[in-house]
């Protein structure tokens, strides 16, 4: 099952957005937040495949959530959407997340976006996980001196949270 969060401030968008997500992909679960410190909480229970936010939002922007998921959660690919189009938002937008989604757009134009996207991340995810193995099996190996210390504990952190083990940040 694929597990999806939207983070937007407009509680209306949730309504069409969960008819939609019904009809076209019912085997999706999907979470509503409406700001970015709600996301954050949910993402202390629960891990997400998807993070699709609003970049315009108050209190926490859509960038700084991204970052902040792009952080705790490598493995989630991120979605940032937005209806304003100038250089800052763009820029704050393709520097922490995978895709861009204007708005409006069609759910199920997005349903379809998101799956063929999670098709390529999930390889991608797969490839690193195979690459990483090797690398550990091998400790001698100069290849463990490249990674950094945080590169080393954020893998170590997705390995625990395969095995169901959470960690407190």
């Amino acid at each position: 099952m694929t597990n999806i969060l939207v983070v937007d401030d407009d509680e209306r968008l949730h309504g069409g957005l969960m008819r939609g997500f019904r009809t076209t992909r019912p085997t999706w679960n999907v979470t509503f937040a409406v700001s970015g410190e709600q996301a954050l909480a949910k993402f202390q229970r629960m891990n997400f495949d998807v993070l699709v936010t609003d970049m315009d939002m108050p209190g926490m922007d859509g960038a700084t959530l991204l970052s902040n998921v792009a952080a705790k959660s490598p493995s989630t690919m991120r979605v940032a959407m937005s209806g304003r189009y100038d250089y800052l938002t763009t820029y704050s937008m393709t520097n922490c997340s995978h895709m861009y989604l204007a708005k409006p757009f069609q759910v199920p134009e997005l349903a379809e976006m998101i799956e063929s996207a999670l098709v390529v991340h999930r390889f991608e995810l797969r490839r690193a996980n195979i690459w990483l193995d090797d690398v550990y099996k091998n400790e001698g190996s100069p290849d463990v001196a490249k990674l950094s210390s945080d590169v080393r504990r954020r893998v170590n952190r997705e390995r625990l949270k395969r095995l169901g083990v959470h960690l407190a940040e």
